[in-house]
């Protein structure tokens, strides 16, 4: 008997095709023999297909599949602390201040003068009738001003060298002189006295010489007070909040796959910064 090796249809040994697949026929021992022979190839091929797709889930779970694993992870507490601070600072406060201020005000001066030359202080006495006549050279007066004046000189004798402890014998006058500005006039005094002691000198002194008066502008300081606001060091506290954090530890459970917990990629801590105020 022959059989057909696709359809497995029997026919006799004297066909040579099947009438149905139109394959050619072979005797049974060889259609067994290569069934046999496609079998293994089969199994061989599913073996292979079972390690491929072995392999393939292998990766996946290993590449793909993420699993829980337990890890580190920092995280900040929160803390709030309140304290007093002390402090220097300024503070206002009202005072009175002294200053001065310069004024110009209207006012009346003395014309200015000097003595260019003064005499010897001896008065030059000779006797008339029954007393003495004295002549003195008072010296030479300038006026030292940029206006014209009147100047008159005052002169006293006495009666002896001692000026300040001897009696005052007479007072004298002299004549006004008006005198342009630097202009001198030469000061001679006369004087008539009833006794006369030839054996005494007779001296003279010029007291005072009074001139007249003009119209001047003058400073004066003039002192004032004014409200101000000053300022004084003073210690202050003031009240400070300081906010911090303290790092502190927990456990967590992450994700990651087989292939980056062995390579180590995986992490197994987290760290944080936490706040800290200065």
């Amino acid at each position: 008997m022959k059989k057909c090796p696709k359809c497995g249809k029997e026919y006799p040994d004297i066909k040579s095709f099947c009438t149905i697949c139109k394959e050619r026929l072979m005797i049974n021992e060889d259609v067994a023999e290569k069934e046999r022979k496609h079998s293994k190839e089969k199994r061989t091929k599913y073996i292979a297909i079972g390690i491929i797709v072995v392999l393939l889930i292998a990766t996946f779970v290993i590449f793909v599949v993420p699993f829980q694993y337990g890890a580190n992870q920092a995280y900040c507490e929160n803390f709030t602390d309140t304290y007093v601070e002390y402090f220097m600072g300024e503070e206002p406060y009202n005072d009175t201040e002294k200053y001065t201020e310069t004024e110009l005000y209207n006012t009346t001066d003395h014309i200015s003068y000097k003595m260019i030359s003064v005499g010897k202080g001896i008065a030059n006495c000779r006797s008339s009738g029954s007393g003495c006549y004295c002549t003195g050279d008072i010296g030479t007066i300038q006026n030292a001003d940029s206006i014209s004046g009147k100047f008159v000189v005052e002169v006293s004798f006495f009666s002896s060298n001692q000026q300040t402890q001897s009696a005052k014998i007479g007072s004298y006058l002299s004549s006004s002189y008006f005198l342009r500005p630097g202009e001198s006039q030469r000061v001679e005094v006369f004087f008539y006295t009833g006794k006369c002691d030839k054996t005494k000198p007779t001296y003279y002194r010029m007291d005072e010489v009074i001139s007249s008066t003009k119209e001047v502008i003058k400073n004066q300081i003039i002192t004032k007070y004014k409200n101000v606001t000053n300022y004084k060091n003073v210690t202050k506290t003031r009240e400070i909040t300081k906010h911090y954090g303290v790092k502190k530890q927990r456990e967590i459970i992450k994700n990651a796959t087989f292939f980056e917990q062995w390579t180590g990629k995986a992490v197994r801590y987290e760290d944080t910064k936490c706040r800290v105020d200065n």
